[in-house]
């Protein structure tokens, strides 16, 4: 992996997902050394703001600078925290805290695609993400049935249900590929995004102003201001295909709690079996 420091940082903390995505971060700290772990607590409820507050440890932290009431909010503060001019050197990966599987195998081949392409923001391929999906055939297969345009997955709870289905009874197949960089135009979602210290200050520098009428195929209302999903929609964009990551939910897909608690389970049990090296053709489907 590069030589460069990398700041992997997230936006927390729900601690059903998290009590998921831990143990294969940990794996990631563990195997890279020039990787440090940031967890910005955001969580919306006290008790999960709570639970975040032990988690610090070897080249990990818990960061409470905006923590409190509405902290959720705060997000484009950690943008401009990472765009001071100290962290000139560094790479970042920014992940959502409801992505439940990393393929953290091919974690620093991510990175070293970061720092080879500064021009553009790279994300992982990621299961349950509209961009993403053309690069699977058997989910777009699936997506395709749906009838609606790609653009509206995130509001579709179906598209959710046979996405995760089609990570559980595949993810050995999906982590045994090869990788390759596949330049989009399409809106990406940013659940799982590698750049560079330019560009993430080029991102923070655009969030908050006003939205141009269309960006990456999305019409905004005038008056709209651009989040920083929208300004990492307005540079270049790939995806590095091969490897693989899941992302739980979108607001819009109203997961119910029964799903929820059923696919982290299902996503836990994948974790622990693919951090034990353990690659048998068994399902963990969990509908």
């Amino acid at each position: 992996m590069s030589d460069r420091p990398v700041i992997l940082f997230m936006f927390a903390g729900r601690r059903q997902n998290m009590r998921v995505n831990l143990p294969l971060i940990r794996r990631i700290v563990e195997e890279n050394p020039r990787v440090q772990f940031d967890i910005w607590n955001l969580a919306r409820s006290a008790e999960d703001a709570e639970w975040l507050k032990p988690l610090t440890g070897e080249r990990t932290r818990v960061l409470n600078y905006f923590a409190g009431p509405r902290a959720d909010r705060r997000l484009n503060k950690v943008w401009q925290h990472y765009a001071n001019r100290q962290y000139q050197d560094h790479l970042f990966v920014k992940i959502d805290d409801d992505v439940v599987f990393i393929d953290t195998d091919k974690f620093g081949e991510f990175v070293d695609q970061v720092e080879l392409n500064p021009e553009r923001i790279l994300s992982a391929e990621v299961v349950n993400n509209g961009a993403c999906t053309e690069f699977m055939p058997e989910l777009w297969k699936q997506f395709l049935k749906l009838d609606i345009p790609l653009l509206d997955v995130h509001e579709s709870n179906k598209y959710a249900a046979f996405a995760h289905e089609f990570l559980f009874d595949n993810w050995r197949d999906l982590v045994a590929r090869p990788t390759a960089l596949a330049e989009i135009e399409t809106w990406l979602s940013i659940n799982f995004i590698g750049l560079d210290w330019r560009m993430l200050a080029l991102l923070n520098n655009q969030i908050g102003r006003r939205s141009p009428e269309w960006i990456a195929d999305r019409q905004w209302r005038p008056g709209s201001r651009v989040g920083d999903e929208g300004a990492a929609n307005l540079f270049p964009r790939s995806v590095m295909t091969g490897f693989t990551v899941g992302h739980l939910g979108f607001g819009p897909q109203k997961l119910t709690a029964r799903q929820e608690t059923s696919w982290c389970k299902g996503y836990a049990k994948i974790a622990e079996l693919y951090l034990s090296g353990v690659r048998k053709p068994d399902s963990v489907s969990q509908s």
